[in-house]
């Protein structure tokens, strides 16, 4: 295609393929991205989308390792079709763990786990809007599979070998799919939790482990609401439905567009399930709206920010110079490979990106944040992305015209060097009628640094950081969807909005007590305030993981992991529960209501106690 229809020629971190490109000269396109599996990626400067124009493509296996990302450029995800040769397919026929022949998007276990092969840290990544005959995306976090019509089965972890620990995997979050069989791993290993939003099973699920919630969702194959002793959670009906923006190459001039789902603001029984021609908005693209992570990329955005202009942000790391301040209706902001953006390096503690009060139908999607030092006397108010400002009664948004995060990361530490960077509160929500839909939010536990344990982090000192995600008190009816929230000091999400929603949650509560081993009885991992009148929380897990530190087990006891007022039938739960992984079990009830504790403390897998989880199904204040 010519450079002249092309508005990512000058992306060095963009990678297209079309079907007239021959196997040899595909690979040699994709050599870049190769060989990044490795742990030594996890936190480098690369970054990498590769696009794949309509067409079929035989054979063509795309393995997205440490920030690779991939996406078909159809306006469904039919056009862009990963096929498999005849003796492929045998191949894969005869092999029922899938480990067969891969075509298009794959991620494998890492082989460098002291563990054995597991998934546990493969992050950063994602897959959009294609179709292949069978793949595997044995993942955790931060790796999104949305558009994707998976002919045979989609294997969401690896071969597992008991007498190893192999095939464990943290995910995840598919959205907007059609799949076969759904290989989750068993009761014992593969994936820990899963999150899955207007998919369609057609043949059926394997276990999996602790947790897995449907919402949205259809077909034959999947599994019944409350089924495995609560692990599965199905939800049939969605509060609300907005797609992520995709773009799309159709030949003309622009040859590449912005696609915008509307929102679909009353689901249905007919919105069930995913959704792959629905009404979209569609935006030219041109060089103007790309932004390249190099020259003065600041002024550039900037200046899009002002015009209310869609901003595309090519894989690559950001220096934030100061605050992107969306202040137009309707603007797209979609990040393309992991785009990084490091909030302002000034000691201000100001966010990445604010949106001001009052501005409908921001679109945010595709972005990781990064936080940077910040003063300790403008720390109590450093945040990475702000949705609103405080005290904006009037601020409600609009039901019709919600703003919207999609595949939205943020992380405090990480990268060599980093353990002194901090931000108070990762993502703050002010506004009313805000979507989330798949956002992790990080501390990290561990950083760059060779070895272990040399490479955890173990001091409250350091990637310090409170609450990742706070909902304010005018934020009413707020909806999240596959929300990750980990290792934070205090309670890791607070909510203080009327009518909220949290479609599953998945924490890990920080990994170390305090320095003088005293235990913080005030912290929890999900907090739903006394204003509260009301709020639901579906598939709500809090994990404790401890480790030893200096050669001792840590043992740290907090009263609850989940703390709600007691207002029955407003504020209620659906399968909450608490996971007890490693050290010493350290959390005496799964919920606090109005002052009650209900559900029992964490059990202790290590003895053989429910394998660490406490009962299900149970329902809380309904």
């Amino acid at each position: 295609m010519a450079a002249a229809n092309n508005p990512f020629a000058d992306s060095t971190g963009i990678i297209i393929i079309g079907p007239t490109h021959n196997k040899d000269q595909i690979n040699s396109l994709l050599q870049p991205t190769t060989n990044r599996t490795d742990l030594s990626c996890q936190f480098d400067d690369k970054r990498f989308l590769i696009l794949f124009q309509p067409g079929t493509y035989v054979d063509c296996p795309v393995e997205c390792g440490f920030y690779v990302s991939m996406a078909g450029l159809g306006a469904t995800p039919y056009e862009v079709f990963f096929d498999q040769s005849p003796a492929s397919k045998q191949q894969h026929d005869g092999d029922n763990t899938s480990r067969g022949k891969q075509s298009g998007p794959y991620s494998k276990d890492r082989k460098d786990q002291p563990s054995g092969n597991n998934a546990t840290n493969n992050f950063y990544r994602s897959a959009e809007n294609f179709r292949a005959w069978n793949t595997t995306w044995a993942v955790s976090q931060a790796c999104p599979m949305r558009r994707a019509y998976v002919e045979h089965q989609l294997d969401l972890c690896e071969n597992y070998d008991p007498t190893r620990g192999d095939g464990f995997a943290s995910g995840g979050f598919l959205a907007n799919s059609s799949v076969g069989t759904l290989n989750l791993g068993t009761e014992n290993q593969g994936q820990q939790q899963f999150f899955s939003r207007s998919i369609d099973v057609r043949d059926g699920t394997t276990p999996g482990q602790f947790n897995f919630v449907y919402s949205g969702c259809t077909g034959n194959g999947l599994p019944g609401d409350n089924s495995r002793n609560g692990k599965n959670t199905v939800e049939p009906q969605l509060d609300i439905r907005v797609e992520k923006p995709f773009l799309v190459f159709d030949e003309g001039a622009p040859a590449y567009k912005v696609h915008v789902p509307r929102p679909h603001v009353k689901p249905t029984i007919s919105d069930k399930g995913p959704n792959f021609s629905g009404s979209d908005d569609i935006h030219d693209l041109s060089t103007k709206n790309v932004v390249n992570p190099v020259g003065d990329y600041n002024k550039q955005l900037h200046d899009l920010l002002q015009d209310g202009s869609d901003i595309i942000i090519t894989p690559g790391i950001y220096q934030l110079t100061t605050t992107l301040v969306v202040s137009k209706p309707n603007q797209v902001m979609l990040g393309l490979g992991m785009a990084t953006l490091k909030a302002p390096a000034d000691g201000q503690g100001a966010p990445c990106i604010h949106v001001l009060p009052n501005v409908e139908g921001v679109r945010i999607a595709g972005v990781l944040l990064q936080a940077v030092v910040v003063n300790d006397d403008h720390y109590e108010y450093s945040s990475l992305l702000e949705f609103g400002s405080p005290n904006r009664a009037d601020d409600k948004g609009n039901p019709d015209n919600p703003g919207v995060l999609s595949d939205v990361f943020a992380r405090v530490g990480g990268p060599l060097n980093t353990r002194n960077t901090s931000v108070h509160t990762m993502i703050k929500i002010w506004s009313g009628n805000v979507v989330g839909d798949d956002i992790w939010l990080w501390r990290a536990d561990h950083d760059a640094t060779p070895g272990w344990p040399a490479g955890q982090i173990q001091s409250v000192k350091e990637c310090k950081v409170e609450t990742a995600l706070y909902v304010g008190e005018y934020a009413d009816q707020v909806t999240m969807y596959g929300l990750f929230c980990e290792h934070t000091l205090q309670e890791d999400l607070i909510w203080d909005g009327d009518n909220g929603v949290v479609h599953f949650y998945q924490c890990e509560l920080n990994y170390f007590p305090d320095p003088n081993g005293n235990p913080q009885q005030h912290s929890c991992g999900y907090l739903v305030n006394d204003n509260v009148n009301k709020h639901k929380g579906i598939g709500v897990g809090v994990y404790c993981v401890y480790f030893e530190k200096e050669g001792t087990p840590q043992e740290w006891h907090i009263p609850y992991g989940i703390k709600i007022p007691d207002k029955q039938g407003n504020v209620v739960l659906k399968n909450p529960f608490l996971k007890f992984i490693n050290g010493k079990p350290g959390i005496d009830s799964v919920v606090l209501v109005g002052g009650k504790k209900i559900g029992g403390k964490v059990p202790d897998w290590s003895r053989g106690d429910a394998g660490g989880l406490t009962p299900r199904p149970l329902d809380v204040g309904m």
